[in-house]
């Protein structure tokens, strides 16, 4: 094993490392543990609330013991009923079997489906932990999407087309002082395509353009969404003459992109 250019003997070093790592590993097992707790905690104060006829003020009231969001305790409390009604649950979480990034997730992608549904799933997914262990919570989030729509196709289609009806595009502005936008609710197809798109017309101008391919694509697809890609009159697609007014006027300023191939 080599750090740098020093080779670590494993008669000096293996050791630490391997203490090292079992500390991690103990301590992810305890963490795990404490979060079962704190979820068990959150369902007794939730049914004491509840019994007191202050069931809505369970969220402000872990909200003021964690010193927290309201909007972390709420998804702190859904957490904790959702998993207090899939049996093992909390066992699993207890055990170190589920991890509290993954337990999140599952709870995330399966709030959509039924008792019934979600109940399904957890048995599939509680037999392939003990079967194959753990994934990581982006391989997870993969894998119940994919199971999301075979246990329960019909709802998934109905999701998806209202997903799509309330697709937009979306103007944020960073910290920084630049902006991103961005699209949602794109059909695989079109969203391939416009990728396409924009790679096709991203390609460097020569052995002088020292854009990465990031920004060349950023170039390519600010130039494509202005009109920039194609000349102010343009025989081809029979461009009238009022467009090339508009264009020599100034009013769509050339990218730097553009610049340079002219």
């Amino acid at each position: 094993m080599a750090v740098g250019q020093r080779v670590l003997s494993g008669e000096r070093y293996l050791p630490a490392l391997d203490r090292a790592a079992d500390a991690v590993e103990q301590l992810e097992r305890d963490r795990r543990a404490l979060h079962a707790r704190a979820l068990r905690a959150a369902l007794d104060l939730h049914t004491a609330q509840c019994a007191n006829g202050m069931a809505l003020a369970t969220i402000a009231q872990l909200a003021l013991s964690l010193d927290c969001s309201e909007l972390r305790a709420g998804q702190l409390l859904t957490q904790a009923q959702v998993l207090g009604q899939l049996p093992g649950a909390f066992g699993a979480l207890q055990a170190g079997l589920l991890g509290v990034e993954q337990s999140a997730v599952l709870v995330q992608l399966t709030l959509v489906l039924s008792e019934h549904h979600r109940s399904l799933l957890w048995d599939r997914l509680l037999q392939r932990l003990r079967q194959q262990g753990l994934p990581s919570p982006a391989r997870l989030r993969e894998l119940l999407a994919r199971w999301v729509r075979t246990i329960d196709p019909d709802g998934a289609a109905a999701r998806r087309q209202a997903t799509e009806a309330d697709g937009d595009v979306h103007l944020r502005a960073r910290q920084d002082g630049l902006s991103d936008l961005f699209a949602t609710g794109l059909s695989p197809t079109n969203a391939a395509a416009c990728r396409h798109r924009i790679d096709q017309a991203s390609a460097p101008w020569g052995g002088q353009d020292d854009r990465t391919a990031g920004k060349r694509r950023l170039d390519a697809f600010v130039d494509l969404l202005l009109g920039r890609d194609r000349l102010p009159y343009d025989n081809a697609s029979h461009a009238g003459a009022g467009s090339f007014g508009m264009r020599i006027a100034g009013t769509e300023p050339l990218s730097r992109d553009v610049r340079r191939r002219v």
